[in-house]
């Protein structure tokens, strides 16, 4: 599959078609560890292309350049398309977004060890999708989480906070891999977070691990997805309105009148 990938410059020779089967190769290594497609058109996708480049260390050979070539010459991406893509490092207290969750995700499917893909994941779901976070997600143990008619749910410090559907599944992958004791890890776990960080550190494209960050994605999707201000405190252990206010001038503004006034 890659010598077929790498067709379309079989007339570069010598270290210069080696550089795009190099890339392939690795981009394709990447792919399989994740048990995605194996077809040239899945793993030369964009969202392939960019989780791969995310989770690269620092420091490494730099393969993009060549892989955004192979992918506009399969016709993965347009030709005009602009391809580079970079993950900002933004406001401490910002929410994530989107697509620097996903790079959270795959970095902590990516770790080396088991123990620090479930660490780094534990902080990272139950945080972005559950919103605890320190004190809060610290002694959270599978038995914990659980399912009412509108959802599932995490026990957690006298209330119930609401999982986002987005993250149910690998929520569900973390209880099923560590079924017993808590779901951030037993050993110091007062330090797991700072020890992610170190972890997280010399990813390629990855977002610094900010736990402020983690909890303010769950509050701003719990307001997008049009819950009231009682779920949202109820869910989220606020007690006052003070931090929706400051997160606020995250959410989308309605560019047109909803009844069509001018």
């Amino acid at each position: 599959m890659v010598r077929e990938a790498v067709a379309p410059f079989s007339r570069l020779r010598g270290e210069q078609i080696r550089d795009y089967l190099r890339s392939m190769t690795k981009l394709a290594a990447f792919v399989g560890r994740l048990e995605g497609e194996m077809s040239i058109a899945a793993v030369l996708a964009p969202t392939s292309i960019r989780a791969f480049l995310r989770n690269q260390p620092a420091g490494v050979r730099d393969e993009e350049p060549y892989l955004w070539r192979l992918a506009r010459a399969h016709g993965t991406v347009p030709m005009d398309e602009s391809v580079h893509h970079q993950v900002g490092r933004h406001d401490l207290k910002a929410p994530y977004t989107t697509e620097e969750i996903e790079a959270l995700l795959l970095a902590a499917h990516s770790q080396p060890t088991e123990l620090r893909q479930l660490n780094v994941l534990a902080i990272v779901v139950l945080g972005a999708g559950a919103g605890l976070v320190r004190e809060s997600s610290r002694d959270v143990c599978a038995s914990d989480v659980h399912r009412h008619e509108d959802g599932v749910f995490v026990r957690a410090r006298g209330r119930c906070a609401k999982v986002l559907p987005a993250f149910e599944a690998e929520l569900e992958e973390l209880v099923r891999r560590r079924p017993k004791g808590r779901l951030l890890g037993t050993a110091q776990s007062r330090f797991i977070t700072a020890q992610a960080h170190q972890w997280l550190d010399d990813r390629r494209g990855v977002p610094r691990l900010s736990v402020d960050r983690l909890r303010a994605s769950y509050l701003i999707d719990l307001m997008r997805r049009g819950h009231t201000l009682v779920e949202v405190m109820a869910w989220s252990g606020l007690k006052t309105t003070d931090t929706l206010w400051r997160l606020a001038s995250h959410l989308p503004v309605p560019s047109t009148c909803p009844r069509g006034h001018p």
